[in-house]
């Protein structure tokens, strides 16, 4: 009597049979029906799957992203205590990807009221002059910066050098900060006094210059790309004012060209 195979059930002849195409075909159908459905083994290491397929039995290159299990849009994979694979949960915006340290996973949290999110720095080694005595830009000495969150706080850090030629001796320079339009760290009004930021009024009536240092808070309370600028205007009522020379400008060892910078820095709140 015949027997059949332990796995796929497959008719085995005795040797003692004829030939019979029946029990071919049979055979043939039950083999279709196992691989033709399933793609082949799937290798589960159970009886008729075939045995687990090592990882040095994969080609190099061989699985893919398509080819991985379908996730949330933003996970990531890292790996559990047991040294198997895990999704980290999507994050919300703003949030950055912190360590747990050894033996957890890592997870997204909000960033540290305090820490530095992004720097904008902006320098000016020309020299730029004005004979106004209403507040003009300072072409070149502006900055941009886009907040990653309306809470943001921006520090702004300012670092002027300028001077001032009057026919009558030393003069100032007045100069204000402005966030776009507006000006702000500013002094209070005070009658016709002129509000600014801070003043260069230079002490050497022959070379006439000096420098002005800034650091200020603000808030912009925006998302939106922001310019951080300097202004300046003459306090006399006639004469030039420079930034990064001198009035004079000698071309001799005693007097210099300088340097001027605004820095802008995004501080989470």
């Amino acid at each position: 009597m015949a027997t059949t195979t332990s796995n796929l059930g497959l008719t085995k002849p005795l040797g003692t049979e004829q030939y019979d195409v029946n029990v071919f075909n049979n055979n043939a159908d039950l083999v279709d029906a196992e691989f033709g459905a399933t793609g082949g083994h799937a290798h589960t290491g159970i009886a008729g799957d075939g045995s687990q397929i090592s990882t040095g039995g994969l080609a190099a290159a061989a699985v893919t992203l398509a080819k991985l299990a379908a996730g949330l849009a933003g996970n990531l994979i890292s790996y559990d205590a047991s040294g198997n694979p895990a999704a980290v949960a999507t994050g919300s915006a703003g949030q950055v990807l912190a360590s747990n340290g050894a033996g957890a996973a890592p997870t997204f949290q909000a960033v540290a009221g305090g820490t530095i999110l992004q720097l904008q720095s902006t320098t000016l080694t020309s020299t730029v002059s004005s004979t106004s005595d209403t507040y003009t830009d300072v072409a070149g000495l502006s900055v941009s910066i886009t907040p990653a969150s309306t809470s943001s706080k921006i520090l702004i850090q300012v670092h002027v050098s300028g001077g001032v030629l009057v026919s009558g001796g030393a003069e100032a320079v007045q100069m204000q900060l402005l966030r776009g339009s507006t000006a702000i760290a500013i002094g209070d009004a005070g009658g016709s006094r002129t509000r600014a930021t801070f003043v260069i009024a230079p002490e050497n009536a022959d070379r006439q210059d000096g420098t002005a240092s800034l650091a200020h808070l603000d808030s912009p309370a925006t998302t939106a790309a922001t310019t951080y600028k300097i202004q300046f205007r003459r306090a006399a009522a006639a004469g030039t004012i420079y930034v990064n020379r001198s009035n004079n400008d000698s071309d001799a060892a005693n007097h210099a060209r300088t340097v001027s910078s605004i820095t802008v820095m995004e501080i989470a709140a």
